[in-house]
């Protein structure tokens, strides 16, 4: 179907075989990450424009933690000296 990208980047519109139009941000994706002497660069695009980092040790634990607050960045710089997960949230706006 018919698909429609805003000239910022930020949304998308896509038409259904039912005749409704969707609008939604567009998705969040990791575009580059770095890792070198224990710092991890992460830069990401898309999403809401509003971002949580989050760290996790162990997976199967389920037990995320937000890495300092939310930002509109759409990159961090995040130091650490053991094994860590990490994932980027796209938040609500508010």
């Amino acid at each position: 179907g018919p698909l429609a990208v805003a000239s910022n980047g930020k949304y998308f519109a896509y038409g259904r075989a039912d005749g409704a139009v969707v609008l939604a941000y567009m998705p969040l994706w990791v575009s580059d990450i770095t890792y070198q002497d224990f710092t991890l660069i992460l830069r990401w695009q898309g999403g809401s424009g509003r971002y949580q980092l989050q760290g996790c040790g162990k997976l199967a634990s389920g037990q995320w933690q937000d890495l300092g607050p939310p930002t509109t960045n759409t990159s961090v710089t995040h130091s650490c000296l053991s094994p860590i997960f990490y994932r980027v949230q796209s938040l609500p706006t508010p």
